[in-house]
């Protein structure tokens, strides 16, 4: 990082908040990468990855799964211009976990 001249304390600070829980993403890059990992949970067979590794029951892996794509959804994605982008896929999960189709 330091040869590309990027401060790697920062760059640490912007990974160590994508998450959203310990630390809310403060500056617009910390914003971009939460927004774009939620996006990709959206885009990407996460939620079926998730269920296949999974050892809890299939209705406690739906309840678990809801509860991530909402935060997902409503906390971690934070422009609505890009929650649009997302919003078919996430949407058709909705559905998926509370039991109807994909």
């Amino acid at each position: 990082l330091n040869e590309r001249g990027l401060d790697g304390q920062y760059v640490k600070q912007i990974i160590l908040t994508h998450r959203c829980k310990k630390h809310r993403p403060e500056t617009l890059e910390q914003k971009i990468l939460a927004t774009a990992d939620a996006m990709a949970h959206f885009q990407q067979p996460f939620y079926l990855w998730y269920s296949h590794i999974s050892n809890k029951s299939l209705s406690e892996q739906f309840k678990t799964m809801a509860a991530k794509m909402e935060w997902d959804y409503y906390v971690k994605i934070f422009w609505d211009s890009e929650r649009d982008v997302v919003r078919s896929y996430y949407e058709a999960l909705k559905r998926w976990v509370n039991g109807g189709e994909l």
